[in-house]
């Protein structure tokens, strides 16, 4: 019989890394805002973006500071059509900078049994502050479609009218697609006031960039 091998495991806090893993988060949240999706995306990598595949790699052993932005930076330019921006700006590579110093400099200071506990705690801790943001956004777009909608027709029942369908309550209202779902159909008159509300907010977007 084999004797037992004894390991030793050198003692480490993890509570006291979170404000730096909490850091990290917050340098790969500003990076992904800096590049911004081709259009909305509920699958958790195609939300991280690039910065998905940077921790994927850090998860795999590459922790070669450079080398890791390197490929990051090639990730993104290489973006299929409708993934995320390829295009390289400066602030994107500043803010990825400062996302792979901060959690490499945890990782340094944690000993290595530890490593995949605080990767994991980056990647969903970043999921969770993106989807967060993401359903915010979804939010604001939703009144704002609502407004939309009070400022042209006096109340639920004149939408009802116009819609050729029963409106109880505006603020149940969902955000509405572009085109109508598979299987389902619009009156012209809907589909008019979802064409005209999207036009209407790209050229207000436009108009404050």
């Amino acid at each position: 019989m084999r004797q037992p091998i004894a390991v030793e495991v050198t003692s480490f806090d993890l509570s006291k890394a979170e404000p730096q893993i909490d850091a990290a988060v917050r340098a790969f949240a500003e990076y992904v805002e800096q590049v911004p999706r081709s259009k909305s995306t509920r699958s958790k990598y195609g939300l991280l973006g690039p910065a998905g595949k940077a921790i994927t790699e850090v998860k795999s052993g590459r922790y070669h500071r450079d080398s890791l932005i390197g490929y990051t930076l090639r990730t993104q330019e290489n973006a299929r059509a409708g993934q995320y921006v390829a295009d390289l700006r400066l602030d994107a590579v500043s803010a990825l900078e400062k996302a792979v110093d901060q959690i490499l400099g945890v990782l340094k200071a944690a000993p290595e049994p530890y490593h995949s506990t605080i990767l994991d705690r980056l990647d969903y801790g970043l999921f969770y502050r993106l989807r967060r943001a993401q359903l915010e956004s979804k939010e604001a777009a939703r009144q704002i479609w609502i407004r939309f909608l009070e400022e042209k027709y006096a109340s639920a029942k004149a939408i009802s009218g116009a819609w050729s369908r029963s409106i109880t309550d505006l603020q149940a209202l969902p955000l509405p697609t572009k085109q109508p779902p598979k299987g389902q159909r619009r009156s012209e008159a809907e589909q008019a006031d979802i064409e005209g509300f999207y036009i209407s907010r790209t050229a207000a977007i436009n108009e404050e960039e």
